[in-house]
């Protein structure tokens, strides 16, 4: 019995020792010598996070992956099916899209659970101090490049707007801009344009309640979704030292858990549209109109609708969802039998352009894990 209680208490103190290890605190000789935060949390594990799988085959929606390759989606690899009938294509994303839900957790240095970003219900930590960060601004300015000394949300904002008002800003050029256009069967689908797996449900079931699948809802045979992307600066934060990010004196032992948190270390602002299609109309002739639409709010295009197509549209209705609107900050909406002209003008208004007085919104963020940098991805599976 004696030895049994020498084993449990061995075990129990080798469980304590571990558990201490997962953070390293550094000693004051080593606080000013360069090293990187994660240095110090190399120990924690970064837990694997569920494939966004949707299981239904869509060729339109792969070809706008491929598209998208080169812009924050990236093709891991092709697997053909056993029985010969179809390839699944896996993707990663490291581009979130920003929503009314999570924006209030979206700035340099906002340490967060990896798994709560994986599920879309944003959370999170408690018990420690923060530390200063280096951040600088992607368009010239005299204050393009400092410390927030305190990371957050207000502190962020505060930083933004003393660089946009600053001598030498310069910010009329627009960064980039992309779009995508795909017809889609599952309202589910839409997680593609956000790059991660956000629920549709809750961002547009009140507005839109075929978005809800425990919903009836209404059927409609030809369905598609379009989106586009202006960049106007990126606000970003440098991978933190010893120093930084972190008070390291104020942080528990397993503060964490074991399991790498991830901090936002850059937000892109400017302007994000999404518009999702529903008809019983003509699916190639509607798809035509649609994307006449789209290329009339990218003044991509000068050419009138015709008779026909305008008739198309008074017959369908459009889900928008807006970042960066006249309106607001974000604007979801439902337009039931819309004018063509009226929805291409009014988002058209919107696109804008990059002044210090309207410099954008975040429109979407990246992470990184603290443990080693690494980028935070989203892995979709493509049937096709």
């Amino acid at each position: 019995m004696r030895v049994k209680i020498i084993i449990a208490i061995f075990f129990l103190l080798s469980f304590i020792g571990c558990k201490k290890e997962e953070i390293q605190n550094p000693s004051p000789a080593e606080k000013g010598d360069g090293k990187l935060l994660s240095e110090y949390f190399s120990k924690l594990r970064i837990a694997p996070l569920d494939i966004v799988d949707l299981r239904n085959k869509n060729k339109d929606i792969k070809t706008v992956f491929d598209r998208k390759k080169t812009a924050g989606m990236i093709h891991l690899r092709d697997s053909v099916w056993t029985n010969g009938t179809g390839t699944s294509s896996f993707y990663e994303s490291d581009e979130m899209v920003v929503t009314p839900g999570n924006l209030s957790y979206i700035y340099p240095g906002s340490l967060l659970k990896a798994a709560s970003i994986a599920s879309d219900q944003f959370e999170t930590f408690s018990g420690y101090q923060t530390a200063p960060i280096s951040v600088q601004l992607s368009f010239p300015s005299s204050l393009s490049i400092g410390t927030l000394s305190v990371p957050s949300l207000s502190n962020s904002r505060i930083f933004l707007r003393n660089a946009l008002l600053a001598p030498g800003f310069s910010g009329n050029t627009i960064l980039n801009y992309s779009d995508y256009f795909a017809a889609f069967s599952k309202y589910e689908e839409v997680k593609y344009a956000f790059g991660y797996n956000v629920n549709q449900h809750k961002l547009f079931s009140s507005t839109n309640t075929n978005f809800d699948s425990y919903s009836s809802g209404t059927y409609y045979s030809t369905k598609f979704m379009a989106s586009y992307t202006v960049e106007n600066f990126t606000y970003s934060m440098s991978d933190p030292a010893a120093n930084e990010l972190i008070d390291m004196a104020s942080i528990p032992a397993n503060a964490f858990d074991g399991i790498s948190p991830v901090y936002i270390n850059s937000v892109t602002y400017g302007r994000f549209g999404l518009l999702v299609l529903e008809s019983n109309n003509n699916s190639s002739e509607m798809s035509s109109a649609f994307q006449k639409m789209v290329k009339k709010i990218l003044k991509k295009t000068t050419e009138s609708y015709t008779q026909e197509e305008t008739n198309l549209f008074a017959s369908c209705r459009i889900t928008i969802y807006l970042l960066g609107s006249t309106l607001g900050n974000n604007v979801i909406q439902l337009l039931i039998n819309p004018s063509p002209d009226g929805v291409s003008d009014f988002i058209a208004q919107n696109v804008g352009t990059f002044t210090a007085s309207d410099p954008g919104v975040p429109i979407y963020y990246t992470a990184k894990y603290l443990k080693d940098n690494s980028p935070f991805k989203t892995t979709f599976r493509i049937d096709h």
